[in-house]
């Protein structure tokens, strides 16, 4: 059995975050590994599981992508940092 993520399902929010959580929203109750990289391709943060929030505290001001690793598919969603 194998589930795939449609790209539309996986819900990113606040975009931009202004706080310090960042929302990451996986159709059904799956779960995800995921990494967050800045726009030189660097990974500043990676965790083996999304819960529902992810702490950007010390993340600086601006653009980032989070890739979510959902076994064998990569769905790559961009987010700004104020």
């Amino acid at each position: 059995y194998s589930f795939y993520l449609e790209d539309q399902e996986i819900l990113v929010y606040p975009n931009p975050v202004n706080g310090n959580t960042l929302n990451v929203k996986l159709p059904g109750n799956n779960d995800a590994a995921f990494t967050i990289v800045n726009m030189l391709g660097q990974t500043i943060l990676r965790g083996d599981s999304i819960s529902t929030n992810i702490d950007v505290t010390n993340l600086e001001s601006g653009v980032y992508f989070i890739r979510v690793n959902e076994g064998e598919e990569i769905i790559t969603k961009k987010f700004i940092r104020k």
